[in-house]
């Protein structure tokens, strides 16, 4: 499956590590360069823009910090509603407004892709160990 993956934190880095060590099609994109890097060693593509994600993935998961950059990764011409296919799942694992989703996932309905609230938990550990 061809996942992009959004947001390579302390739980979304060992979330897409999962994925690529799986055998999917992984593409990243974070901000910062450290956690690209790691990724991009352990097999995934990464992505200079968030519409590059939105092209890539069948499925993509989304784990930011927060509402804001919910809003900033998914929506714009960069974002990834932008570049997604009719067809494609977004699952947003970030701890935010519901308010928010429902935005989000209005805007994708006009483009027939599903965006789902899909909020993880267990931390680090549980990523790392896959017992989220």
């Amino acid at each position: 499956m061809r996942v992009g993956f959004i947001g390579l934190g302390v739980q979304g880095k060992h979330l897409a590590l999962n994925l690529v060590s799986a055998g999917h099609d992984v593409m990243v994109f974070d901000v910062r360069p450290e956690p690209l890097k790691e990724l991009r060693s352990a097999g995934a593509k990464v992505a200079t823009t968030c519409r590059e994600i939105g092209a890539h993935g069948e499925v993509v998961q989304v784990c930011v910090l927060n509402d804001a950059q919910v809003e900033s990764v998914m929506l714009g011409a960069e974002g990834v509603l932008a570049g997604a296919a009719t067809g494609t799942v977004v699952a947003i694992h970030s701890t935010i407004d519901p308010a928010t989703v429902v935005r989000v996932a209005a805007e994708g309905a006009k483009k027939s892709i599903e965006v789902i609230d899909a909020p993880v938990s267990g931390g680090e550990y549980g990523a790392i160990n896959k017992i989220m």
